[in-house]
């Protein structure tokens, strides 16, 4: 049949490599006393292997993370301590330990707020707060 056709330099883009691509990558270093002290993220998990911020309380210690780096909703966590590839897996990072190390994608600002609706994926939310896990259906 003959060669295969030739692609064009950079060749076409998924929805999620054009995402990535356009967004902004972060590392934000969150400081807690233990790990009981309230961390104030709100997340659901997205395509099973990122978390994405839903909300940011003032109150938590993500808030006040070191070095100005900072949450904001539709933030996508790639990574805790070097822990990826699962969001259960990232949670219980977040839970075990006190020091914690975000690798995180900021998608572009205007972006980030329908990405919170259409990445899909989530059904689920996790806040993190001292005690038990508290996992709660998200609204439709």
């Amino acid at each position: 049949p003959g060669p295969p056709p030739r692609r064009e330099e950079g060749g076409a883009r998924s929805p999620e490599g054009e995402e990535e691509a356009q967004a902004s990558g972060l590392a934000i270093c969150v400081r807690r006393e233990s790990a009981d002290e309230y961390l104030g993220l709100d997340v659901k998990p997205v395509r099973g292997h990122v978390l994405q911020v839903v909300c940011v309380s003032p109150g938590g210690a993500a808030a006040r993370a070191a070095h100005g780096a900072f949450f904001q909703a539709g933030d996508l966590i790639r990574r805790v301590n070097g822990v990826g590839g699962s969001w259960h897996r990232m949670v219980a990072e977040c839970e075990e330990r006190a020091d914690l190390a975000f690798d995180v994608l900021r998608p572009p600002r205007d972006d980030a707020e329908s990405s919170t609706t259409a990445a899909g994926g989530g059904t689920f939310r996790h806040s993190f707060s001292s005690g038990s896990p508290d996992l709660t259906a998200l609204a439709a």
